[in-house]
């Protein structure tokens, strides 16, 4: 496909998408729940749970909701070194108040954006060998607790009236997919 094919083509869903919305996915006082997976981007995994209620519409394309976000994380990783191996377990997660923006695209087809702050609890567990038969050396454990601030954008496609499918991208860690019910 030449590049002329590609901008005429851009331009033309940037000229139809502002014209095209319809009702706003989260109208006040629906709510919006959503789980998903995940991966890091440091290899671990993740399966947020988020829920959303609308507090404002425009009663058209836009709307704002507030809720709460829950991303436990799971991950672990082997590496081998000259005279043994060290195996690392993570598990924590982040729970985080937060605000989104809602914007119908085109029916049943939202973009949102939002952000949050809240607390971050991380454990990891790191076992290390020094022999080639694998005696336990030494366990070391460490808990990190941290303020955290979150930010977030993505895509929802609406299938029916309540359920839908979404793609995620968060700051600081996260890009997830999952399943939305809307009621």
């Amino acid at each position: 496909m030449n590049m002329k094919k590609i901008v005429l083509f851009c331009i033309s869903i940037l000229c139809f998408l502002p014209c095209s919305g319809q009702e706003s996915l989260l109208p006040q006082g629906k709510v919006m729940a959503s789980v998903g997976y995940g991966v890091i981007f440091l290899g671990m995994e993740t399966f947020p749970v988020s829920v959303d209620v609308g507090v404002w519409d425009n009663g058209k394309k836009a709307s704002l909701g507030a809720g709460l976000s829950i991303i436990p994380v799971y991950g672990s990783h082997v590496a081998g070194y000259q005279d043994g191996w060290i195996t690392s377990k993570t598990t924590g997660s982040c729970i985080t108040p937060q605000a989104t923006f809602h914007f119908t695209l085109i029916k049943k087809w939202e973009i949102f954006a939002g952000a949050g702050a809240g607390l971050y609890y991380l454990k990891q567990t790191k076992l290390t060998t020094d022999t080639p038969d694998g005696t336990l050396v030494k366990p070391e454990v460490t808990h990190d607790y941290s303020f955290q601030v979150h930010a977030f954008a993505g895509t929802r496609l609406q299938f029916g009236n309540h359920f839908g499918l979404y793609i995620q991208a968060d700051y600081p860690f996260v890009a997830h997919i999952g399943l939305s019910w809307r009621f």
